[in-house]
């Protein structure tokens, strides 16, 4: 709908002024795209954000409104701000059974700077949306933070856990890196076993080869102890050689590739300075537009 308005604005303006006949039908190769560059993450070209004091050098050129930069900022707000009342009310409605999930798409956002226990609530939501009580398995992976795993216990309970193997490799390598000091060879030879350890899912064995270096040090010791705590804790999470044999993800890669672009492009550039509201308002368009419910948001803003 949105695409259509301005496509059809874009026309009336070059008819107006006579730059286009009515009966002419040309068609226009772009080399360029100054609104957008290609993410070797995602594959595709994404949107670029523009600092809100050029927003109004866009409008001018591409519709022929005059409008002030500070409008522009308010007008993100406001819209965010209701990208965030449509969000609730979608949510809502699946938490009540009263729509059916729409279809799957490759990759869709959600996000928010709120507490863990709001946020559960917010990706359980996301996660009926995309059809969660039809799913044959639910899976659940990130890091070893406590607070997602009482999300995945409580939202998604009896969900396969997977921690992210980078960042279990993380825990063996401080354990080398605090035991072996600056010898390169001997940390490559030791976390080499690992590695093969852990990607069979022998946790067990690395938790073994790090009790076999207790005694190579004393400052150390302390380390040592809460990374074997640290492996005993999660070892059933670790199990990556199962989980990759069920054709599971065993890194959170995308996941943190969507943080950097939805996130960390927008409003992580030098020298910006947010409040909690207007991060979340950038954020909530943000998920909208590159989760492709742009369309679908205008659709609720009309018919409200």
């Amino acid at each position: 709908m949105v695409n259509n308005a301005l496509g059809a604005l874009r026309i009336h303006l070059a008819e107006k002024p006579g730059l286009i006949g009515p009966d002419v039908f040309a068609f226009t190769w772009i080399t360029e795209f100054p609104m957008f560059e290609y993410s070797k993450t995602e594959e595709r070209y994404m949107a670029t954000h523009h600092p809100f004091g050029l927003g109004h050098k866009n409008i001018r050129e591409l519709a022929g409104i005059c409008v002030d930069s500070k409008e522009i900022e308010r007008t993100f707000n406001r819209s965010g701000a209701e990208v965030e009342v449509f969000y609730k009310r979608k949510a809502n409605l699946f938490l009540s059974n009263k729509v059916v999930p729409i279809r799957a798409v490759p990759t869709m956002y959600v996000g928010a700077i709120e507490t863990a226990e709001v946020f559960g609530s917010r990706i359980y939501a996301e996660a009926l949306s995309r059809g969660l009580e039809n799913a044959q398995k639910q899976v659940v992976i990130g890091d070893g933070a406590p607070w997602i795993w009482n999300i995945a216990d409580e939202q998604f309970y009896g969900a396969i856990q997977i921690i992210d193997l980078y960042h279990a490799r993380e825990h063996y390598w401080s354990v080398a890196r605090e035991v072996f000091g600056c010898d390169k060879e001997t940390i490559k030879t030791w976390t080499d076993e690992r590695r093969s350890e852990l990607n069979q899912g022998n946790v067990e064995q690395v938790i073994e080869a790090i009790k076999n270096l207790l005694s190579f040090t004393k400052d150390g010791k302390e380390l040592l102890e809460r990374e074997i705590g640290y492996f005993k804790k999660n070892k059933e999470q670790m199990r990556y050689n199962e989980f990759r044999r069920q054709g599971l993800f065993v890194g959170s890669g995308v996941i943190e590739a969507g943080c950097r672009a939805v996130i960390g492009q927008r409003l992580k550039q030098s020298g910006m300075h947010w409040t909690v509201r207007g991060a979340n308002n950038i954020i909530a368009l943000r998920c909208c537009i590159l989760s492709n419910r742009w369309e679908d948001f205008w659709e609720y803003r009309a018919c409200g």
